[in-house]
């Protein structure tokens, strides 16, 4: 085993492997792999609002968004996009009460930044499991959050609950391949 290399008291060892293994976590998990997963899986947050009426034919040709006239709401999908926003804006015109409704249910949507969050849940949890070597900081994890959703408006309860458990579940295997290969490329 060879000696731990310090600069100004960090361990650049460490710093090295957290390094390599956040930058292969992002590009092979976050890039790659859980888009694809989320694509099979075709999880799809909707934003909905409630609107008395909502012609058809503005949103006759687009998937991902509907008006259902039962409920007398519009949904949306996370697949409608900036583009689809801004044409739907222009057929739509000069109308400002579904102007607003669009412009408020697509902010909505906007918001959602998941995403971002299990990045950075990510990034956390294994600079943790990287530095200490404990695993036992994932159920902890899970435990918070689970506590924190439960707290939360059940709309999309399950949505993040699965994603959190796809991201943890992803975090665990990684870590233990990654040290595993670590240990026997570097030492």
């Amino acid at each position: 085993m060879s000696p731990n290399i310090t600069l100004n008291g960090y361990n650049l060892r460490l710093l090295l492997q957290l390094v390599v293994a956040l930058s292969l976590y992002i590009i092979i998990f976050v890039y790659l792999l859980i888009p694809r997963l989320l694509a099979v899986l075709s999880i799809s947050v909707t934003s909905k609002t409630h609107v008395e009426d909502f012609p058809s034919i503005f949103i006759a040709d687009f998937d991902e968004i509907w008006y259902d006239p039962v409920e007398k709401t519009l949904f949306m999908t996370d697949r409608f996009k900036r583009a689809d926003y801004e044409k739907l804006m222009e057929r739509i015109g000069g109308n400002p009460e579904l102007r607003k409704t669009l412009r408020d249910l697509f902010r909505k949507k906007s918001r959602d930044t998941g995403r971002l969050i299990g990045l950075f849940e990510a990034i956390l949890l294994l600079t943790v499991i990287l530095y200490t070597g404990k695993m036992d900081i994932l159920g902890w994890y899970l435990a918070a959050k689970f506590i924190a959703l439960n707290a939360r408006d059940k709309e999309n309860q399950q949505y993040y609950i699965l994603g959190t458990i796809i991201n943890v579940s992803l975090i665990a295997l990684y870590s233990l391949l990654f040290s595993a290969l670590w240990r026997r490329l570097v030492l």
